[in-house]
């Protein structure tokens, strides 16, 4: 009878046995530290002085929900847009001649919902600078912002009132309007100063603005 030789237990089921444990310990080592990671985009966390993290730092918006004050705004450069919020209506003020020059500032208004579907509600009013007025697609730094003004009965104007008959694009105005071209029914007003970058007072100035109705 034709014997076997004699069988002796091979090393290679008990090597690549020991690879996978490797592998597979590596594995899980990576995805514990991805775990605990910050995720992308989160602010960094203020340091043993409490010095907090930089305006522009703020992390990348979320689906829902706001920032926390209008002040937290001041410095951030969108889009995108911080805390879900979206740009719903706004208009550009120039800062010199020339065509280049059309959109160096801004006024808007942030809000939430549906801008298409006519549901979105403002939340707040920022004056913005443009970072690069030669870019296609331009990035605004909010230099100020103020919590969204109501009174009952009146509508936020922006670009289209006059300073003391003169028109402005700088203004933005609580506005009733009666049937008349210009309405002076004003009960709130701020004028966007390119200068300091802040809404400022009208102060004594005189101001107006269109009625989009008027004539129709």
């Amino acid at each position: 009878m034709m014997q076997r030789p004699p069988r002796f237990p091979s090393v290679a089921p008990f090597a690549v046995a020991l690879l996978l444990s490797l592998l597979l310990g590596a594995c899980a080592d990576g995805e514990r530290t991805a775990d605990t990671a910050p995720a992308a985009g989160t602010a960094a966390p203020s340091d043993a002085d409490g010095a907090q993290s930089a305006p522009g730092d703020i992390a990348a918006p979320a689906a829902t929900g706001t920032v926390a004050n209008a002040a937290a705004l001041v410095g951030v450069r969108v889009p995108p847009y911080p805390g879900g919020l979206i740009d719903i209506v706004g208009s550009c003020i120039p800062g010199g001649e020339g065509l280049e020059h059309v959109c160096d500032y801004g006024i808007s208004v942030l809000g939430q919902g549906d801008r298409d579907a006519g549901t979105a509600q403002g939340v707040y009013l920022v004056g913005t600078r443009n970072t690069d007025p030669a870019a296609d697609m331009p990035v605004w730094e909010i230099t100020d912002a103020l919590d969204m003004p109501a009174a009952d009965g009146y509508v936020l104007q922006i670009a289209d009132c006059r300073v003391d008959g003169q028109p402005s694009r700088s203004v933005a105005a609580l506005v009733r309007h009666g049937g008349e071209e210009f309405s002076t029914d004003i009960a709130w007003s701020r004028l966007y100063d390119t200068a300091t970058g802040k809404f400022v007072e009208a102060g004594s100035a005189k101001i107006d603005c269109i009625d989009p109705g008027a004539g129709v």
